[in-house]
């Protein structure tokens, strides 16, 4: 699989899981294999699904393989100070 395969994969694969949640897939500097899935507005009582379907996904598509996806959360709080153009995805009830 190629970084650009691995990078569609995620997208259809996370469009329904994370559909109350604005996210994008974010590069790691130190290591052009691992991709970070930047998770925005997660409210504490959704971190550990949120956390589980990217560990999930990473299990499922990455082993046996140079690449990895970590999940990289954050709260509403810090969606709205730093990503206030997100924190108006609010989370579907």
């Amino acid at each position: 699989m190629t970084p650009d395969q691995l990078r569609r994969t995620i997208c259809r694969r996370l469009a329904g899981p994370l559909k109350d949640f604005p996210w994008r897939i974010e590069a790691m500097a130190d290591d052009p294999y691992s991709l970070a899935i930047g998770i925005f507005n997660v409210p504490p009582e959704d971190e550990e699904r949120v956390t589980r379907t990217i560990l999930d996904l990473d299990w499922e598509l990455c082993q046996n393989s140079l690449f990895g996806i970590a999940p990289v959360l954050r709260d509403p709080e810090t969606t709205r100070v730093y990503y206030p153009q997100l924190a108006s995805r609010v989370k579907a009830s």
